[in-house]
C-alpha cells in the first residue's frame, strides 16, 4: 500500500494562483477505447511536472492533445487563464507550446540540444 502525507497547508486553488497552463476536463477516445476520462491538470510558473503511468495510460495521447496531434472529444486548454485553440502543432508553437518526442535515439550523432531544436 503507498503512503501518504498530507500536507499542512492548505492548497491554493487554480483561481488564487498564477497558472500558466489549465487542462480541463479532458476526454479522448480512440474507437470504443476511452484513454483520457475527464483529465484535468494546472501547471504554474516555473512548475515542474511528470506523467507517470503504465503503457496505455493516456501519457502520450495527453501530450499530443496538448501539442495539437491530437483533438480532445471534449474538454479545453488554457494558457495564462485565456482559452486558447490548440487544434494543429501549428497553433501550440504560436502559444511556445512544444514536446520531446520520448523516441530516445532521434538523432544520435547530434548533442541533446539539436535534437530539441531540430524542428525550429
Amino acid at each position: 500500500m503507498p503512503l501518504t502525507q498530507k500536507s499542512p497547508r492548505r492548497k491554493k486553488t487554480c483561481e488564487q494562483c498564477d497558472t500558466l497552463l489549465s487542462v480541463r476536463g479532458i476526454r479522448k477516445s480512440f474507437g470504443s477505447n476511452e484513454v483520457l476520462k475527464v483529465l484535468t491538470l494546472d501547471l504554474a510558473p516555473g512548475e515542474v511536472i511528470s506523467l507517470i503511468g503504465g503503457n496505455g495510460s493516456g501519457k502520450s495521447t495527453l501530450m499530443k492533445i496538448i501539442m495539437g496531434i491530437y483533438s480532445a472529444d471534449e474538454g479545453e486548454i488554457s494558457i495564462d487563464r485565456q482559452k486558447v485553440d490548440i487544434s494543429n502543432p501549428k497553433a501550440a508553437l504560436a502559444h511556445s507550446i512544444y514536446m520531446v518526442p520520448q523516441e530516445p535515439m532521434l538523432f544520435p550523432n547530434m548533442t541533446v540540444r539539436e535534437n530539441i531544436t531540430i524542428g525550429f
